[in-house]
């Protein structure tokens, strides 16, 4: 055999070689589950990053999401997204890398989602979309535009006495029982937006279906994208149903449409923090109290996405 035909065959044998190194898994690093308590885990085994998501495994083999809230010396806390169920001593934790994603699309209009963006109406499934992150992006100064034209909500007393500017932010303040829900319907009906967001956090589940039948007309609802994480949901679940809606009215604004969100309630939103702190061993006091309080205002609220842009508002 002679030289160049031997260094043709073994060239080609390592090109074969090294491509078969592609089907070759690759050693992934897992931590392990050593404790439930509540709806608390923790996990150690690995180097876990503050809320990053996790893949915990149960005894039937399927894996529930989970999320790093917390961590003391070498020991993760983590909190389930969904119900737990099937979990066992020393059960695989695997991290996951990049940001909490969601793809989001026209096909939202019109249907009635989880906070994992997944349809839980009689409607067919919803696939494709573009994919954003659900982690707050801060807003360029200069593109944003000054609250100068009213905002016609379609209530008299409002709108004569208490006037609401185009990318304003406004709180519903009041007492149980005393009408809030009902005023917020009333705006949801005769406000004139190319796109409605509406949050329901936290409320019973029957109040979901009322405020859809009572509050939203055929034609309101068609433009409607209702968000619900009902107060049976985990306190993870809530939290990341109010950054979808958020992020679901950002991303129709930067298409140039006006949008109108709504939530329902900011003190669910504030006590599920509080459920997450309490579970991390923090005391019920006057200053956790305050402390989870103001949490509820982060700065993705106060600046992002109930703002006017250079596209819509």
């Amino acid at each position: 055999m002679s030289k160049a035909l031997a260094h043709e065959l073994l060239s080609e044998r390592m090109s074969e070689a090294i491509a078969s190194l592609d089907s070759v898994p690759i050693a992934r690093v897992t931590g392990r589950l050593i404790k439930v308590n509540g709806l608390m885990l923790q996990a150690v085994g690995c180097r876990f990053k503050l809320e990053q998501r996790c893949l915990v495994e149960t005894a039937e083999g399927d894996m529930i999401e989970a999320q790093v809230v917390g961590f003391e010396h070498n020991v993760a806390f983590l909190m389930p997204i969904r119900r737990l169920g099937g979990l066992f001593a020393g059960a695989k934790v695997i991290p996951l890398e990049g940001d909490s994603t969601v793809q989001i699309s026209s096909q939202w209009l019109g249907r009635v989602l989880n906070g994992q963006g997944e349809a839980i109406d009689d409607g067919p499934e919803i696939k494709g979309g573009e994919r954003v992150s659900l982690e707050p992006k801060s807003i360029n100064p200069l593109k944003r535009r000054p609250v100068d034209s009213p905002l016609d909500v379609g209530v008299r007393a409002i709108n004569g006495l208490l006037t609401i500017g185009k990318g304003q932010r406004i709180g519903l303040m009041a007492g149980s029982g005393v009408g809030k829900s009902v005023l917020m319907g009333m705006i949801t009906k005769n406000t004139e937006a190319d796109v409605i967001v509406v949050g329901l956090i936290g409320e019973r589940g029957r109040e979901v279906r009322e405020f859809i039948e009572r509050n939203l007309t055929p034609d309101a609802r068609k433009k409607a994208i209702v968000i619900a994480a009902p107060a049976d949901e985990s306190p993870l679940m809530r939290l990341r149903a109010t950054l979808l809606c958020h992020r679901a009215a950002e991303y129709f604004r930067d298409q140039g449409k006006d949008v109108l969100m709504l939530m329902d309630s900011l003190t669910r939103y504030a006590m599920a923090q509080r459920e997450i702190a309490l579970s991390l061993g923090e005391r019920l006091h006057l200053v956790v109290i305050r402390r989870r309080y103001s949490a509820c205002y982060p700065s993705y609220w106060k600046e992002r996405e109930m703002v006017k842009t250079k596209k819509g508002a």
